[in-house]
């Protein structure tokens, strides 16, 4: 990401932590720890990690393995981060907006680049959020006895 594409979006960053409070507050939370009061103290925290993200290489980033399968679905983070990614992605749009001069193709590469550096944090802390889930091996186990 060009340096002129990564200030503009950081610049941003206070409007988009709001929109993205707003928005996680909207959603229906699927347990306790879902409840927006339990995620917001994060919110700061994520966005650094984002902002650093985007800092790295496309290639630094291409060896996140991928969002884990949350069989059981009350991972609280699973909502948290598809609401920063629908706010993150809605910053980009209004920045390549700004920044009309540039090219189409960088427009893509960029939103490419941004949606690489949310996943490669996404899939970290949803996949340590999954491997304590109480739930997962319960649910695992009646999913493969069901099927006998």
């Amino acid at each position: 990401m060009q340096e002129e594409v990564f200030n503009s979006l950081r610049a941003r960053r206070p409007q988009m932590r709001q929109h993205w409070e707003t928005l996680l507050r909207t959603e229906r939370a699927s347990s306790p720890l879902a409840n927006p009061e339990a995620l917001i103290f994060m919110m700061d925290w994520t966005l650094d990690r984002v902002f650093e993200a985007l800092k790295y290489t496309a290639h630094r980033l291409q060896g996140a393995p991928a969002r884990p399968d949350c069989t059981c679905g009350l991972n609280p983070l699973l909502v948290y981060f598809a609401t920063m990614e629908q706010v993150l992605i809605e910053g980009l749009v209004l920045t390549q907006v700004e920044l009309s001069h540039r090219p189409a193709h960088r427009h893509e590469a960029d939103l490419a680049f941004l949606k690489l550096a949310i996943e490669y944090i996404a899939s970290r802390e949803i996949g340590a959020f999954c491997a304590v889930c109480q739930h997962r091996h319960a649910h695992t186990g009646a999913a493969a006895a069901s099927a006998h």
